[in-house]
């Protein structure tokens, strides 16, 4: 009876803790913030050559175009792009099968003159991943990790888009 009661103790001991942290993370705080990541905006040299690489090769809906570069005063990311108040921006906004909308091409005139690129990975999910990678070929891209060499449970491949964004594309087993 003893060894059962200690038992029964420890399991409670090793057990508080843990409900406790789960009863902690369910109550509502005054202080939280939802956030929630609504779509990518990337900077890219030249808007025309990166629809057709998004569109052509990797797949995605142009959804909406500027025809032509147009003012943006006074916005947040000029300054940030080091790029001159009275900067001209063009935009592109496109769409994957599982998200609408939810993918930003922009260029700007003149052009950043610091490096935007290399700190962003972009991240898609394809339901071929063979076929993708045969479509990446044929156009000319460098598959830079290949995704015939690794196992069936998980797959993925790297390249870089025509401004050298870093992309991954994965496929789940089925």
């Amino acid at each position: 009876m003893l060894h059962r009661l200690l038992s029964l103790r420890m399991a409670i001991l090793m057990l508080a803790p843990m409900v406790l942290l789960a009863f902690t993370a369910s109550a509502e705080s005054p202080n939280q913030i939802d956030i929630d990541l609504k779509r990518p905006a990337i900077t890219v040299g030249d808007l025309d050559r990166s629809i057709s690489f998004y569109t052509e090769v990797l797949g995605l809906t142009l959804d909406y175009q500027d025809e032509r570069f147009i003012p943006v005063p006074n916005r947040f990311d000029l300054q940030i792009l080091g790029l001159p108040p009275d900067s001209l921006r063009r935009v592109a906004i496109l769409s994957t099968s599982s998200e609408p909308r939810g993918f930003v091409l922009q260029a700007f005139d003149p052009p950043p003159t610091i490096s935007t690129r290399g700190e962003l990975l972009l991240v898609f999910r394809s339901n071929d991943l063979d076929a993708l990678e045969t479509r990446l070929r044929q156009s000319g891209v460098t598959v830079l990790q290949p995704g015939s060499n690794q196992s069936s449970r998980f797959r993925e491949i790297g390249i870089r888009d025509p401004d050298g964004h870093a992309i991954t594309v994965y496929m789940l087993p089925r």
